[in-house]
C-alpha cells in the first residue's frame, strides 16, 4: 500500500507499505515493513480510533537526538526508532509515520541479558559475560544522556523498550513516540505511560501522572534497569522484610518506603535474597547505587556519570578472570571480587537467613512479572509427594474453582516463638487458605520444557536433588538444555496455568493476580488450546 509522506521541508514523495505482513501490534498502531527510497524502514501506523499527534510527531522532527543511527560492520544501525517522515492515507489524514526498522531477528530485549531463562534464546551462554553487560549498560546510559541533552525524557524505562543488537551489543530505544518530548519552541509533549517497578519513589508516594515526570524519573528507572541487569534481574529494592510493623508487598512500595536492601550500609529492616550477587559488584558501581536508591531525587546519578563510570571500568582493567575458570566469559569477575557463577554455584541451594516474614499482601499496582514456560512434569513421583497431591486435589473439590497445583522453590525458614523452625506454607491466595504441601520445595525448568519438581519433608538438599533430577531425566543428556532452578523470594506468589492438551505455563510475581494471568499467557504461548483464567491457580509463600 502506498503511502503519501512529508518531513519538515513539506511533500517529499510516497512511501510502500506492506500491511499483510505486520511487524508487532499494540493497543494504539501496528508496525509494518516499509520502503521509502529503495531502503527499507518501518511504518507505525495508528489504528482508526486513535488519531495521530501530529504537533509531537513534528517535535521530534525538528529536535533529533545526535546518535540516531551508528555504523556497524559496514551497516547502518538505529540506536532510536525515531520518525523521520509523517505518513498520511489518500485523504490526506495523517495516519502514522516512518522510522528507522529494528530487526526481530537480530535484536532482543534488555530482560534476555539477564532473566537466566531468556538468556539461553540467545544461543551463546557468553552473551551474558560480564564484560558485555558492561557495554550494553554504557550505550544504555550514552543514549539516555544524549536525551537528556536534548531536553527529552524517556519516562517509559523497562527491559521491553530497549533492545540490544546480538553480537555488537548497540543499545536501541522503542517506543519514542510514548517519551516526554522537548519541542524547539519550548513546549513539552508529554508522556502517557510508566511501568511499575519503573516508578520514582517520590511519584509512586504522591501519584504523580506520567505527564508531569522528569529526568528525576530517568534517573532512578535507569538505575534499576542497570541494577537489574548486573544482579541477574533482581530489582533493587527486592528482599525479605524482617519488621512486622512494615507492610510493603510489592517493589514500588518498598521503593516509596525507602526499603533498600543492598546498600553498602545495612538496613535492618529488609535483608536481600540469598541469590543475589551485589556485594560483589564493582565498589565504585555500589555507591552510585547507593546514591541512586538512598536520599533525595536531586542526588541521583545522571546518565553520564554511569556512561563515564562504566566506560572507565572497560578501559582500565575493572575485570578480571575466574581463577577455577579463567577461559570462561561467563566466569568473567569484577577486580578483587568473587566470582559470581562460582558464588552462586557453591551456595546451598535456597539458604535463607531465620526471619519472621509477612504474609503477601495484595496492592492495585504491580510487581515484577516473569513468565517461565512450563511443561507437564513428569508422572513418578514419591509417595510422600502423592501424598502432597491427593491434599491439593481435595482443596480443588471443596474450592470448585481451582484446577491444578504445583509447587514453587522452598521458601525462606522462620522461627517460632519457641525456637523451632517450622516448615513454610504454600498460601493459595484466593480465597485465604493455607496448605501444608511438605517442607522443602524445589523447582527446576529448561528451555526445552523439561521441568522437574519435588517436595520432601526432611532434606532441603534432597527436595533440590530430586527435583534437578527429574529435570534431566526429561533433557536426555542433551549437552545443548540446562536445567535452571526457578528462584523466587519470600512473599512472592507462583502462578500455574494447565490447558487440556497438557502444556503448562507458570510465572512468578509479588502480586496474586499477576502471577495468575501472566502464568496464562506463558500457557498459550507453550501451546496451550485453552488457557482460561479460572485453571490459573496462584500460591504465594509466606
Amino acid at each position: 500500500m502506498i503511502f503519501t509522506i512529508r518531513d519538515l521541508t513539506g511533500g517529499i514523495g510516497d512511501a510502500a507499505v506492506s500491511i499483510r505482513t505486520p511487524l508487532g501490534r499494540g493497543a494504539t498502531a501496528i508496525i509494518y515493513p516499509a520502503v521509502f527510497q529503495g531502503e527499507p524502514c518501518a511504518a507505525k501506523i495508528y489504528h482508526q480510533d486513535r488519531a495521530l499527534d501530529t504537533a509531537k510527531i513534528t517535535a521530534m522532527l525538528a529536535n533529533v537526538p545526535a546518535n540516531v543511527r551508528i555504523r556497524v560492520a559496514g551497516d547502518r544501525h538505529p540506536q532510536l526508532a525515531w520518525p523521520f517522515a509523517i505518513l498520511s492515507d489518500r485523504s490526506g489524514r495523517d495516519v502514522g509515520y516512518l522510522m528507522p526498522l529494528v530487526d526481530p531477528a537480530k535484536s532482543f530485549s534488555l530482560d534476555h541479558y539477564y532473566d537466566q531463562i531468556l538468556l539461553k534464546k540467545l544461543k551463546s551462554p557468553s552473551e551474558g559475560a560480564l564484560s558485555f553487560k558492561l557495554e550494553i549498560a554504557r550505550n544504555l546510559c550514552l543514549l539516555v544522556a544524549d536525551l537528556h541533552d536534548h531536553g527529552h525524557y524517556f519516562i517509559d524505562i523497562k527491559p521491553q523498550n530497549i533492545r540490544v543488537l546480538l553480537g555488537s551489543h548497540v543499545v536501541t530505544l522503542v517506543d519514542c513516540d510514548g517519551f516526554s518530548i522537548a519541542g524547539p519552541d519550548g513546549r513539552r509533549y508529554p508522556a502517557e505511560l510508566v511501568s511499575s517497578d519503573y516508578i520514582a519513589p517520590e511519584a509512586y508516594r504522591n501519584n504523580t501522572i506520567p505527564a508531569q515526570l522528569g529526568e528525576a524519573q530517568d534517573r532512578y528507572a535507569l538505575a534499576v534497569i542497570l541494577f537489574q541487569l548486573m544482579n541477574r534481574g533482581t530489582h533493587p529494592f527486592q528482599g525479605i522484610i524482617h519488621l512486622s510493623s512494615i507492610t510493603a508487598s510489592t517493589n514500588d512500595e518498598k521503593a516509596a518506603k525507602g526499603l533498600y536492601p543492598h546498600g553498602i550500609t545495612p538496613d535492618v529492616g529488609i535483608t536481600p535474597r540469598p541469590q543475589s550477587i551485589h556485594f560483589l559488584l564493582d565498589d565504585g558501581l555500589r555507591t552510585l547505587f547507593d546514591a541512586a536508591f538512598v536520599g533525595k531525587s536531586d542526588s541521583r546519578p545522571l546518565a553520564r556519570d554511569w556512561a563515564d563510570s562504566l566506560d572507565k571500568l572497560l578501559r582500565d582493567k575493572g575485570l578480571g578472570r575466574c581463577d577455577k575458570e579463567p577461559y570462561d566469559l561467563t566466569h568473567m569477575r569484577f577486580t578483587g571480587k568473587q566470582c559470581p557463577t562460582c558464588y552462586l554455584a557453591g551456595i546451598k541451594p535456597m539458604t535463607v537467613p531465620s526471619t519472621r516474614v509477612e504474609p503477601v499482601v495484595s496492592s492495585p499496582t504491580p510487581s515484577r512479572k516473569t513468565p517461565i514456560p512450563v511443561p507437564k512434569p513428569e508422572s513418578a513421583m514419591s509417595n510422600s509427594e502423592w501424598m502432597v497431591i491427593a491434599i491439593l486435589v481435595g482443596m480443588v473439590l471443596i474450592l470448585m474453582w481451582i484446577a491444578s497445583g504445583s509447587s514453587k522453590p522452598a521458601a525462606p525458614t522462620t522461627q517460632s516463638p519457641n525456637g523451632n523452625t517450622p516448615p513454610p506454607v504454600l498460601q493459595q491466595t484466593a480465597p485465604q487458605t493455607s496448605i501444608p504441601v511438605g517442607r522443602y520445595i524445589s523447582l527446576y525448568v529448561s528451555e526445552s520444557r523439561a521441568v522437574g519438581y519435588s517436595l520432601d519433608n526432611s532434606s532441603e538438599l534432597e527436595a533440590d536433588k530430586n527435583a534437578l533430577a527429574q529435570c534431566q531425566r526429561q533433557i536426555q543428556s542433551s549437552n545443548k538444555d540446562q536445567c535452571i532452578k526457578v528462584v523466587a523470594g519470600p512473599g512472592e506468589c507462583l502462578g500455574i496455568s494447565r490447558a487440556s492438551n497438557g502444556a503448562v505455563g507458570a510465572s512468578i510475581s509479588n502480586s496474586p493476580k499477576n502471577a495468575g494471568t501472566s502464568a496464562q499467557s506463558a500457557c498459550q504461548t507453550n501451546g496451550g488450546e485453552d488457557c482460561p483464567f479460572s485453571s490459573a491457580t496462584t500460591f504465594c509463600l509466606k
